[in-house]
């Protein structure tokens, strides 16, 4: 196992963006070895080239870190990553996942809706196009973003 594969092991579990990165790195340069890598982990890629066991030990990693609801900090970016394995077995885990998210983001879509309500009932000018469904999440982010803004508040993507 290469020494960026212990350390990036090592730094999963702690929720490290860089670790996250790095595994992507990794997982890229063992499928891809002529694909464009960023450094600092390009020249410690090409000084120790990644093996099947490095890949196999990171996609288990990233696993047990998606498994657990605790670790959701860098949970989109852990995903990406397992995607560039491009293995179908991980079809039911993306899946199962998949399903948590979209209901998370269903409940987080109705409590946004309700604010959103909430503020215009108070005569708050959020709503845009005197228009409102709760359907349309993407314009309801995008009033909130804009009525936020206004008042000082940037939500980034």
């Amino acid at each position: 196992m290469t020494p960026l594969t212990k350390s990036i092991l090592a730094s999963i579990a702690e929720e490290s963006s860089d670790a996250i990165l790095a595994a992507e790195e990794t997982i890229c340069a063992y499928l891809h070895p002529n694909v464009e890598l960023i450094e600092p982990y390009k020249s410690q890629l090409e000084k120790h080239p990644p093996t099947k066991q490095d890949v196999e030990a990171i996609k288990e990693a990233l696993l047990t870190y998606v498994a657990n609801d605790k670790n959701q900090a860098h949970a989109a970016a852990a995903f990406f990553a397992l995607g560039k394995l491009h293995d179908l077995e991980l079809l039911t885990v993306f899946r199962t996942h998949l399903e948590r998210q979209t209901r998370e983001l269903l409940k987080a879509n109705a409590t946004l809706g309700n604010l959103i309500c909430a503020l215009d009932n108070l005569r708050e000018p959020i709503i845009s196009d005197q228009a409102f469904s709760t359907l349309n999440i993407e314009k309801n982010v995008a009033d909130a973003r804009r009525y936020l803004y206004k008042h000082g508040i940037v939500v980034r993507h």
